[in-house]
């Protein structure tokens, strides 16, 4: 699993036509993305890891959400909203 830091100002330019893009700014830091998930033409979709919520807890995994959880404790480290993905290309990632 590759990780992957995409520019804020992509992501902003990105938020203007979709309300589904989510916030990457988190002070000295930014959300992190796993990729590649799905590759069209030139560009490569980026899927934004979420925290853990106790709403999560009860979810299954499905087409577009997935747990990243310990299958020995059960403990849920954080999530998948892979409807959430964003379009980006290899040189807007960190």
């Amino acid at each position: 699993m590759d990780w992957y830091v995409v520019a804020k100002d992509y992501v902003s330019y990105l938020s203007q036509f979709d309300k589904t893009v989510g916030f990457v700014d988190y002070g000295e830091k930014l959300k992190i993305h796993v990729g590649t998930i799905l590759t069209i033409g030139n560009f490569k979709y980026y899927v934004p890891i979420s925290s853990a919520k106790q709403k999560h807890q009860n979810m299954s995994n499905s087409l577009d959400f997935h747990k990243l959880q310990d299958k020995q404790s059960g403990y849920l480290y954080a999530v998948l909203n892979i409807n959430n993905m964003i379009p980006g290309q290899e040189k807007i990632c960190l």
